[in-house]
């Protein structure tokens, strides 16, 4: 097989059959950017990536750009091919990006957007988000408040993946409100090391803590101990050259590495 190197002059990518391209691109769809890059190369690979690329492009959205994604959703009605989103803002355009995504498996909002969605009037009454099963609250959520939502009850009872930047919010859950949860995390400081309120949920089978208070330095006795709790802990390092949140997040839509896979050495808490 002749290389590419020595191809004629006038071959281009665009030469490749569909079935290539769409392999091809199924590799750079990873990310908001290069799927826009995609978009707009020409008519071509627009028709070629829209709409089903957006299954697996994680979405970002911040109060500049939920305007502009609102009115993509809209016109295009493509609202439902969004999986995985990301969400960071309290505004009613937010809320109704939410609501609109009807499809989603993951989503990372604020308590405000989650009342949104779980109190969203249905036409067959029954919860529109059958799909959502992983879940990130931004803020201190009050899951008894939630329940009482048209859709609140419904939505605990089918997340399997929970987590918590504020850890007191778990306090607020009784067991029984998310009877599917298998995976749990939270942030953790210096001082917030009990997980009595975490180990009530029976069906857990990971528990992972972060933290931006730690040493590259292997882990001493005091730090050992917060393993021994549970044999389900896990403790992942923020900061540093170390992954971030999102990256971690977006593991999961990308199949690669993300918050519930990753496992470093155990390093020392300060």
């Amino acid at each position: 097989m002749a290389s590419l190197c020595n191809a004629p002059e006038t071959w281009n990518i665009e030469s490749l059959p569909n079935e290539l391209l769409l392999h091809i691109t199924s590799y750079n769809c990873t990310s908001q950017s290069s799927y826009r890059t995609l978009l707009l190369l020409n008519s071509r690979f627009h028709n070629l990536v829209q709409p089903d690329y957006l299954l697996q492009v994680p979405i970002r959205l911040n109060s500049s750009s939920v305007r502009p994604f609102y009115d993509f959703i809209v016109e295009k009605g493509f609202a439902g091919y969004i999986r995985y989103l990301w969400i960071n803002g309290t505004s009613t355009l937010c809320s109704q990006i939410a609501v609109a995504c009807s499809n989603l498996i993951a989503l990372a909002c604020s308590k405000l957007i989650l009342y949104s969605i779980c109190a969203a009037p249905s036409i067959t009454h029954s919860f529109p988000h059958s799909k959502l099963q992983e879940l990130t609250v931004f803020d201190l959520c009050d899951w008894n408040f939630l329940k009482t939502r048209p859709h609140g009850a419904a939505l605990c009872r089918q997340i399997t993946h929970l987590r918590l930047h504020d850890k007191d919010s778990i306090g607020l859950a009784a067991p029984d409100l998310f009877p599917s949860l298998t995976h749990f995390s939270c942030m953790i400081d210096r001082t917030s090391l009990s997980l009595a309120e975490v180990l009530k949920f029976p069906r857990l089978e990971h528990i992972v803590l972060t933290t931006f208070f730690w040493k590259n330095e292997p882990a001493d006795a005091v730090t050992q101990k917060v393993f021994m709790i549970d044999y389900r802990v896990r403790i992942l390092y923020f900061g540093s050259n170390e992954l971030g949140e999102f990256q971690l997040w977006c593991g999961r839509a990308r199949k690669n590495d993300c918050i519930w896979t990753r496992r470093p050495n155990p390093r020392k808490l300060i």
